[in-house]
Formats: C-alpha cells, sequence, structure tokens
C-alpha cells in the first residue's frame, strides 16, 4: 500500500516539530521505522533538487580518530555511532580499521 504523498508530508513535519528523534516519532506514530526514512531521505533530495536546502560537507562534521590495524574492544562492549538521522551502527567486540573504514565509506556514500 502507498502512502500518499500529502500524509508522509504530513509526519516529515510533525516528526521535525517534535523534537524527537527519528525512532522515537516512529514508536509514537506507529509507521515503520525504514519506511519514514526513506520518506524523509526522498524528501530531502527533493528540496536539494528544488535548491531548497543546503547540501552539508559531512566532512566537517566528523573528527579523525587514529584507528590500530585491529581493534580489539572488551568483552561485552560495541562501538556505536547515532546518526543525526536516527540511525545507529553498532559494531562487535572485533573489527578491523579496513572493516570500519567500509562502514564509514558506505555510510558516507
Amino acid at each position: 500500500m502507498t502512502t500518499p504523498r500529502s500524509e508522509q508530508i504530513s509526519h516529515i513535519t510533525n516528526w521535525q516539530a517534535s523534537g524527537l528523534s527519528m525512532a522515537a516519532y516512529c514508536r509514537e506514530a506507529s509507521l515503520p521505522y525504514h519506511r519514514f526514512s526513506y520518506w524523509v531521505q526522498q524528501d530531502r533530495l527533493r528540496q536539494q533538487v528544488a535548491g531548497d536546502t543546503e547540501v552539508l560537507d559531512l566532512a566537517e562534521h566528523f573528527t579523525c580518530l587514529p584507528v590500530e590495524r585491529q581493534m580489539v574492544m572488551p568483552a561485552g562492549m560495541t562501538l556505536g555511532v547515532t546518526l543525526p538521522s536516527g540511525m545507529q551502527l553498532q559494531l562487535g567486540r572485533s573489527c578491523s580499521s579496513q572493516e570500519l573504514l567500509a562502514v564509514v565509506q558506505a555510510v558516507l556514500a
């Protein structure tokens, strides 16, 4: 079932006004996160094409950290990153620098 565009925009507007994370808004509105995230992504692309929004240079929002060739975290710990969209990345106990680089490159792509 396709959700009408007007309903998608209504949800996006309500989410932005709510101050909630995307995930919290989806829980409150009983929306599947992946669907709402797609609507937001499509809306941002439409705005960029229309010239209504500024495209961010993500490089200025990240900090470079030295990474050893093999990063091993203590048992029971994970490395997590939460993006402004609400997406969360969780890396397991053992993660090579190459795997971490691949994840970051995939997120930025």
